[in-house]
């Protein structure tokens, strides 16, 4: 079964110290998707039987010190009581049980243990709390909750009063400022970007006339193809694209012109893009078919999009994103060692793939 920590745990940000990213949509153009997951035998891969005074026993045996690092230790009290408290809910989902329970001991000692380095690293550069920030963000998150409510979430994170909670608020903004002043990104950097990606920022722009018919109905297919050569006709004859897109276009674009606008490579279906491809600026193709129905496409062109103050915009927040990660995790990774950090309890053993040899046996 594969653990999903963060799902248990209500506040998250409490824990991790830089919040998830969330990825652009000019990280998505052209970017590679990621790969899907083996599927296995589910005759063969039956997740363990929840054993709740197992896991019980396990947790009253940890270790006082579940991680460790120069000049400090993070304590097993708090995982066990986040775990405790959300026990019920992990029931639900069948992941009270001794491998997944072991998950997330080892997980949250490294998130903790990771918080604890990042929030000394901050301090030693001198990076000031920012009192009030934490004190805005302690309001929104009571003011979302009842009385009863919010001391339930400070008991499901582990902590003990209002005031742990807002220390935890005031080292995450620390961490976070000292993450994105260590991931500044230039005007260079901006520039670099933009020319080095023109897929990004190159354009194309048409206007068409669709003709819709109905999936499987001849009748309606026969009807299309009639109207759009009576279209072509009176182009051929002067009459405006314009206004038989008006009059005649079943698209929305109609109230346009027939207008689509700009639009990146790809963003349209591969029969109206290569249509397009192959017209000179306001050249008029012939009827195009695509899923949609009979298209005549008017090519507006190409274009590159100027690097204006909002794309700069656009595309230093997107870096400041993608050197944050890194800066963050590379940080982390060069404070594991420095410091010379251990995680004191271990990870359960990864779950065995149907069909796959037992451990140590060579292919």
């Amino acid at each position: 079964m594969k653990r999903n920590m963060m799902r248990h745990v209500c506040l998250g940000t409490l824990l991790a110290v830089l919040p998830m990213m969330s990825v652009s949509t000019l990280a998505q153009e052209g970017g590679a998707q990621p790969a899907a997951p083996a599927v296995a035998d589910p005759a063969a891969a039956q997740p363990a039987a929840a054993d709740p005074a197992a896991v019980e026993k396990y947790l009253a045996s940890l270790p006082e010190v579940v991680a460790t690092y120069d000049g400090g230790e993070v304590k097993s009290a708090m995982i066990v009581q986040v775990i405790t408290t959300q026990k019920e809910a992990m029931q639900a989902d069948g992941a009270f049980t001794i491998d997944v329970v072991k998950g997330y001991v080892h997980d949250l000692a490294g998130m903790m243990l990771d918080q604890a380095l990042a929030v000394g690293e901050a301090k030693a550069r001198g990076i000031a709390p920012n009192d009030d920030q934490a004190a805005k963000e302690l309001a929104a998150i009571k003011g979302q909750h009842s009385q009863e409510d919010f001391a339930k979430l400070l008991k499901a994170n582990g902590l003990d009063s209002e005031e742990m909670l807002r220390q935890r608020i005031a080292e995450r903004i620390m961490v976070n400022d000292m993450i994105k002043k260590a991931a500044a990104v230039t005007p260079e950097e901006v520039k670099k970007f933009y020319d080095d990606n023109p897929q990004y920022f190159n354009f194309l722009s048409a206007s068409h006339i669709l003709v819709r018919f109905e999936k499987d109905d001849e009748a309606s297919r026969t009807a299309a193809k009639t109207k759009i050569e009576s279209i072509q006709k009176q182009l051929k004859e002067g009459v405006d694209f314009a206004e038989l897109a008006k009059q005649h276009s079943d698209c929305p674009s109609k109230e346009q012109g027939g207008s689509l606008g700009k639009f990146g490579r790809g963003q349209m279906v591969p029969e109206f893009e290569q249509a397009l491809l192959k017209l000179k600026k306001d050249e008029i193709s012939g009827s195009v078919e695509t899923q949609f129905g009979y298209h005549l496409i008017k090519s507006g062109g190409e274009g590159t999009q100027p690097l204006t103050e909002e794309e700069q915009r656009r595309i230093t927040a997107f870096l400041e994103q993608q050197k944050a990660q890194k800066t963050y995790t590379e940080l982390i990774a060069k404070l594991r060692t420095d410091k010379n950090a251990k995680i004191l309890v271990e990870a359960p053993p990864p779950p065995v793939m149907p069909g796959a040899p037992p451990a140590g046996d060579a292919p």
